[in-house]
């Protein structure tokens, strides 16, 4: 549909006739699955008459598509929706109940080991992995970047676990004084792409942290941080108060400025809004919880942030969440 413009409306027959199957019957099927998406106004429908006289059913793109389809650099959902459904992760539900009767992580019950250990494991699932994040990246350092200006005025920022160096590209272009450092697993960064102004640095967090003015973390496992808590309430420039590595990183900041360094976070954070009935105008902030409960699939020992915010640090985040 992207392809013939955001206005054009298709049959599934004409659909069909782009993709690469086998299948006689694909027409029909599509046109079922498409009648489903029109219920939720993903897609638009309306009736036309064909070439021979009779009436078909015909679909669009509706107003969600826009973050469905990569759109030149724009980032998509429909890849990190691809991450969610993948098999590997889908495989990984099923053992939720014996991580909540047993304990465990449902992720490392399916597969035998955890998530960042089974990515060096299976190229397929890493590209998956790796295809959803970045475009999640994307999505989010837009919103980011828009409403923040706390990258002002730092000299060089650590993204800590930053893949393959998505959310540093989005930030460098906008602040190009910084220096860059895009700080991940050996194996995770070696296929990462080279970026103006980002040097890639491979590592353990709990071995070394590369210095710098900041450092910044976004939808961070906190399975990784299950040793060293992290104060949230001083949101979005938090202070560490036990993180060994990351304190060193920061010496120089701490000794000049009497605190503890600076570290950008970027997560989920509960409130009593975000539960909702069903039928309450705001329920779409229930889609928090479901995240919620998919990361604590994936991760071991996350832990329930709540935000304890002042006023002008509430109207911070509400500015992020718009």
């Amino acid at each position: 549909m992207v392809m013939h413009g955001p206005d054009a409306q298709l049959s599934s027959l004409e659909i069909a006739s782009q993709l690469t199957t086998t299948n006689p019957d694909a027409a029909v099927v599509l046109d079922r699955l498409l009648r489903i998406l029109a219920n939720f106004t993903i897609v638009t429908f309306s009736n036309r008459v064909g070439p021979n006289g009779q009436v078909e059913r015909v679909y669009g793109l509706g107003p969600v598509c826009q973050f469905l389809v990569k759109n030149g650099g724009g980032g998509s959902y429909s890849a990190f929706a691809t991450l969610m459904y993948d098999k590997v992760v889908m495989n990984s539900w099923k053992h939720l109940k014996d991580a909540v009767l047993d304990g465990g992580v449902p992720f490392n019950l399916a597969h035998g080991m955890g998530v960042f250990d089974y990515l060096g494991t299976n190229s397929r699932f890493y590209n998956v992995f790796y295809d959803g994040m970045d475009h999640h990246s994307i999505m989010v350092s837009k919103k980011i970047l828009d409403n923040y200006k706390g990258f002002e005025g730092i000299s060089s920022l650590v993204d800590v676990g930053g893949a393959t160096g998505v959310t540093l590209n989005m930030i460098i272009p906008k602040y190009p004084s910084i220096k860059g450092i895009n700080f991940d697993l050996p194996h995770i960064i070696k296929d990462a792409p080279s970026f103006p102004g980002i040097e890639h640095v491979g590592g353990d967090m709990y071995i070394n942290v590369p210095k710098g003015d900041a450092i910044f973390m976004k939808i961070f496992y906190l399975d990784r941080l299950n040793r060293n808590p992290v104060r949230w309430d001083m949101f979005p420039r938090v202070k560490v108060w036990s993180m060994k590595q990351i304190r060193m990183a920061s010496k120089d900041d701490r000794r000049n400025s009497g605190d503890f360094g600076k570290l950008g976070m970027v997560d989920i954070a509960y409130g009593e809004r975000h539960f909702r009935t069903a039928r309450d105008a705001e329920a779409p902030h229930g889609n928090i919880g479901v995240k919620d409960v998919a990361k604590m699939i994936m991760a071991a020992r996350l832990r329930e942030r709540k935000p304890r915010l002042g006023p002008s640090r509430k109207r911070r985040c509400s500015d992020m969440e718009q």
